[in-house]
Order: structure tokens, then C-alpha cells, then sequence
């Protein structure tokens, strides 16, 4: 096939690019060239502004069996990605996120069917309005396929509910400082390998049957962020204090981090894969938690640059954890002195 990558350099993309090299496919990834990696020599590249109308146009001039948009998080940018590629590709596969879906909603079980309405965060939010504004270009003739992946990582990202995936929480654990998990630390996620995602999303690549179906990929395996958090201190060779704070402090304290946990994280939800399984039948998830968490681990340790202590975040942690400790000490003494 010959598969257009809007994107291409990012955490899940980049392992969709070699998945789809590595089985023989005409690879072009269109980007606006900052990536610091040294693209595979199998890949064509066009260099431009995803966000550009004319640059769009431009990339779709010639046609494509498959474009592949990680790029679009605005309606705007979905008119502009219809306007480019309606005659331009046999399939439009646009990546959204399971975060869009109705949280808590009547059940923990989820569905495709599930409806699009998460009350907390903006990027969720928009994400559900892109499905909106899509539905009507599929059926003016667009042939689509809406990709919601769950949380997915590779190695060049650590999985942390609060203060993001970068080095932050390994550095606090290899600190001895106390990591903090929203909440009781037993909420459910699902960690989904990157190279497992871009085996599903490489199934649903040019598969008819997937054309005008909404489809979330993400592992079978289920672990609570307390277990996540054990997990990296293991693969760290290191032993782990965990600090619970409630997301709701979390959220008054920074609001840029609640926003995320009480919109995403806060929530134990259970994927129904069965659209997955029948669209892609030989697909299983191969690497576990534990083993991918080893290899971040490790291409952490070997990149000194990226891996560099982030002074104003550890601060932002820091203070966190400080405030909450000082504040539920207050809360004892004075119920204590209640009693």
C-alpha cells in the first residue's frame, strides 16, 4: 500500500511508520521536520504545517491507499484534512482517544457504542467533537475509520498519572522521594505497548471491513497505577514509597493536572475488544507491562540528554507531596483534638 502518515514522530506513530515498513508498505510521512531522529531511509517525507490548508492539499496531491491522520484535534482540522483527501485515498483512518468516552458512566464495561461525552477535559472533548464533525464527511463519501487508543507507551515514555511521562517519577523513586498516586492508587489502566498498538492499527490498515467502524485498541492486561508505579521501581532496581493524595486535591492544588487525571485516570474502565479481535483476528497484545516498562527504563539510562532532571517540575512534585502532608496532619491534629 502506499500509506501517507500525518504525523509520524511521535510515540505511537513512529512505531505505526516501522510496522508498516517493516511489511513492505510505500511509506510517506508528512511533518514539519523538527523531530531530532534520523528518519529510516525507507521513509518518503514532506515537509510542511499539518495545520496549513494549502500544505494539506498539497501532500494530498498524490493519491494514497491509506492517510493516516495523528495530527487532527480540532474540528478544523478534520474539515481541512476532508477537504484534502476526499478523492485523494481509499481510507482515512482518524486517531482519536477512549478518553472521549462518558465517564463514569451507568457501567465500567465498555463498548465501541459507548457515547462521546467526558465532562472534565478539554482534549477529550475536542477529540469527541472531531468524531462529530467526521461522521458527516463519511457520509458525503469519505471512506474513514476512527482509531481510539487507550494509553499506550514505548521506550521513550514512563507512564505516570501525575506529572506526565517523562523522567519525573523515575528520578523520584531512584530519589527516595515519595511518588504520588491519585486517588487510593487502585483505579484500572491499561497499558498498551506501542509496538502492540501499531500490530492492530496495521490490521485495520487497508481492511475494508474497518471502513466506517470506530475501533479502540489497547492490551488485555489490567493493572492498578500502585501496581504501575511497583513495576518502574522495579525495572529501576529500586525499592518505592507511594504518597495517596485524592485527585480532587490534586485538582485544586494544580488544575492542569487534574484536568487530566479527573478526566482520563480517575476511572476504572473495562474495554470490550471483540470489534478489535473480529476486524483483526490474529492480533493479541505480546509484551507486558513489566517488559516494556524495563526497556524505557533502559533507553532512559543510556540517554542522559532526554533524561535530564526537570527542575521546575520535580519543584511542582515536591510541593504537592509537601502541602498535602502538612494539610492532612493538620486535618488529624485537629480532628484529634475533637475527639
Amino acid at each position: 500500500m502506499r500509506i501517507l502518515f500525518i504525523g509520524g514522530t511521535g510515540n505511537i506513530s513512529t512505531a505505526c511508520v516501522a510496522r508498516a515498513l517493516d511489511l513492505g508498505h510505500h511509506v510517506t510521512v508528512f511533518h514539519r521536520g523538527k523531530s531530532q531522529t534520523a528518519p529510516d531511509p525507507r521513509i518518503h517525507e514532506i515537509l510542511g504545517d499539518r495545520f496549513s490548508a494549502a500544505d494539506l492539499a498539497s501532500a494530498a496531491n498524490n493519491n494514497y491507499d491509506l492517510v493516516a491522520d495523528f495530527c487532527a484535534y480540532k474540528p478544523n482540522d478534520v474539515d481541512m484534512a476532508a477537504s484534502a483527501f476526499m478523492s485523494h485515498t481509499s481510507q482515512y483512518i482518524f486517531i482519536s482517544s477512549v478518553a472521549a468516552y462518558e465517564r463514569p458512566g451507568s457501567t465500567p464495561f465498555v463498548t465501541e457504542d459507548r457515547p462521546l461525552r467526558n465532562p472534565v477535559w478539554p482534549y477529550a472533548q475536542d477529540k469527541a467533537d472531531c468524531e462529530a464533525r467526521l461522521a458527516t464527511y463519511t457520509q458525503a463519501g469519505l471512506p474513514t475509520t476512527v482509531v481510539r487508543p487507550g494509553y499506550t507507551y514505548g521506550e521513550t515514555w514512563i507512564p505516570a498519572a501525575v506529572g506526565g511521562h517523562n523522567c519525573a517519577v523515575l528520578h523520584r523513586i531512584r530519589e527516595g522521594k515519595p511518588v504520588i498516586s491519585h486517588g487510593d492508587g487502585l483505579g484500572l489502566i491499561t497499558l498498551t505497548h506501542n509496538s502492540d498498538f501499531a500490530a492492530a492499527f496495521m490490521g485495520l490498515a487497508g481492511n475494508a471491513h474497518a471502513i466506517g467502524e470506530a475501533v479502540h485498541i489497547m492490551s488485555n492486561e489490567y493493572l492498578t497505577w500502585d501496581q504501575v508505579y511497583t513495576t518502574l521501581a522495579e525495572a529501576a532496581g529500586c525499592g518505592i514509597e507511594l504518597l495517596h493524595i485524592p485527585s480532587d486535591y490534586i485538582d485544586a492544588i494544580y488544575p492542569d493536572w487534574g484536568e487530566r487525571i479527573l478526566g482520563e485516570k480517575s476511572y476504572s474502565l473495562i474495554f470490550d475488544m471483540s470489534k478489535l479481535h473480529s476486524l483483526v483476528p490474529d492480533f493479541e497484545s505480546r509484551i507486558p507491562f513489566a517488559e516494556g516498562i524495563r526497556q524505557s527504563v533502559a533507553w532512559h539510562d543510556a540517554q542522559s540528554k532526554h533524561c535530564a532532571i526537570d527542575k521546575a517540575l520535580a519543584q511542582r512534585m515536591d510541593l504537592l507531596a509537601e502541602r498535602f502532608i502538612s494539610d492532612r496532619k493538620t486535618a488529624i491534629h485537629d480532628l484529634t483534638n475533637k475527639i
